[in-house]
Parts: C-alpha cells; sequence; structure tokens
C-alpha cells in the first residue's frame, strides 16, 4: 500500500470511527488484521498521522511486539512442539504483555509512562525495554495490527484432524502444534 493510499485510507476509517474514538472514556483500539505484506503497518502509520492531525493522542502496536522472547519459545520448542521456537504463528504471542500495554495505557501519566513494545526481527528478539517508546498520557486512540488480530481459535476439533499443508502433514504428524 502507497503513502498516499494509506492516508486516504486512513482518512475514511478515522471518519467513521471517529466519533467513536471522541466518546470513548478509555483509549479506543482499532484493530487491524490482514496478510503479511497488505499493508496493515502502513495503513497503522496513516491512521496514527490522521490522528494526531485531529490533535488525538495516538499509538500504534503490532502484534510482532509482543512475540515471546527467543528464550521462552526456545521452552515451548523443548516442552511442546519444536515448530513453536519460530515466531509468528498462535501461542508464540505474549498476551499477558499485550493486555497489560493496553490497560496501562489508560493510566498513562508524565510520572509513570508506559513503555510500548517493540520486537527486533533481525535479533529475533524483542529490544531491550529500556528502548521501547515511552508514553506518558492516555492516548485516545491505540491501533493493534497484526496477521491474527481478532481471529478466534478453532473449537471444532475435527477441523483440526486433518492437515492443511505439507508443514503440518511432515512436522506435525500427531497434530500437536495445530492444536
Amino acid at each position: 500500500m502507497e503513502s498516499t493510499d494509506a492516508s486516504t485510507l486512513a482518512t475514511t476509517v478515522l471518519a467513521r470511527f471517529g466519533s467513536a474514538v471522541q466518546r470513548a472514556e478509555h483509549p479506543f483500539v482499532l484493530g487491524i488484521s490482514g496478510l503479511q505484506g497488505s499493508g496493515k503497518s502502513t495503513l497503522a502509520r496513516g491512521l496514527i498521522d490522521v490522528a494526531r492531525e485531529r490533535g488525538w493522542g495516538a499509538v500504534s502496536l503490532s502484534i510482532d511486539d509482543v512475540y515471546l522472547t527467543r528464550v521462552e519459545r526456545e521452552a515451548l520448542a523443548v516442552n511442546l512442539h519444536p515448530l513453536l521456537r519460530t515466531r509468528g504463528v498462535p501461542g508464540t504471542h505474549d498476551l499477558a504483555l499485550l493486555a497489560s500495554t493496553l490497560d496501562a495505557l489508560t493510566k498513562a501519566s508524565p510520572e509513570r509512562p508506559v513503555r510500548i513494545p517493540r520486537f527486533d526481527k533481525s535479533r529475533d528478539d524483542r529490544y531491550d525495554a529500556a528502548l521501547w517508546p515511552a508514553i506518558g498520557e492516555p492516548p485516545k486512540l491505540v491501533v493493534l495490527e497484526g496477521w491474527c488480530v481478532g481471529v478466534e481459535p478453532a473449537t471444532d476439533p475435527h477441523k483440526l484432524s486433518e492437515p492443511v499443508n505439507a508443514l503440518e502433514r511432515d512436522e506435525d504428524a500427531d497434530g500437536r502444534w495445530r492444536r
């Protein structure tokens, strides 16, 4: 997605949700879900820019920023399944960190700034928390983007019984990773 397209789409999205954002007593969390390379991060930047033009505090957070640490994923790989070593799939995110960050943003202040997690894909680990950006007041808008944002887990065991691709067929014959 090009920058001008993102800006136009961001303006349209905020035209649709703007009154809800303004009425919200707490930071309004707007989720963006889409495939890799579909423009989620570009749209998120556009939404932040447009929100700030409106005078709203705004912050963007990617589900990628709350991956479990490399050490935590290594432990999952040893204890549950080797495929959990690789980040990206459900089960490799620190949902408690995401929830606590979103909750803390409602109470952010100059005396108690909230650090926004950031992940360094080049190191396959989180940046040191001291390097995470700090937010000193509750934002009006939080944009949360990621490929699985809002996706519910499959609950029908029959849908998980057969592999859907070669990776599952070859690396997860017993279906443990899938489940």
